[in-house]
């Protein structure tokens, strides 16, 4: 049939460019064989990286959600102080002073938190000193 000479036709022109017949064909297919190995290698340590960084960002978004249940806790806590304070007539002057705020936000002591994290604890920093002095 027309394939099997079109095959026959291929094979003779492998035997004529390498000239020491089909081994060295082959050879030229173990360099392309590394490469493929090389390149699945590479492969699998970019998944591994992969999995790693999404393995951080699930915990840090874990500590995110935790953190803002404990900001929305502290919040309650606090309005219902305000509450009861406002019911007494002894509302607590919360006002900022004419330095600044009343709580600042430069004591945080691990500065390399991402920025999201930094200011959640910040604000649970400052209703906790809120509710100390409430």
């Amino acid at each position: 049939t027309s394939e099997d000479i079109m095959m026959d036709n291929s094979q003779s022109q492998e035997l004529q460019t390498s000239p020491l017949g089909p081994r060295s064909a082959t050879a030229k297919s173990g360099g392309q064989h590394m490469a493929t190995v090389r390149s699945l290698g590479l492969m699998h340590d970019l998944q591994e990286y992969i999995v790693t960084v999404e393995a951080i960002a699930s915990k840090r978004k874990a500590e995110i959600d935790r953190l803002k249940e404990e900001k929305r806790e502290l919040e309650k806590q606090l309005s219902s102080r305000k509450a009861q304070e406002r019911q007494a007539g002894t509302l607590a002057n919360s006002s900022p002073t004419k330095f600044g705020p009343k709580y600042g936000f430069g004591d945080i002591a691990n500065q390399d938190m991402p920025p999201k994290v930094r200011a959640i604890v910040e604000d649970n920093r400052m209703l906790k000193e809120e509710l100390r002095m409430a």
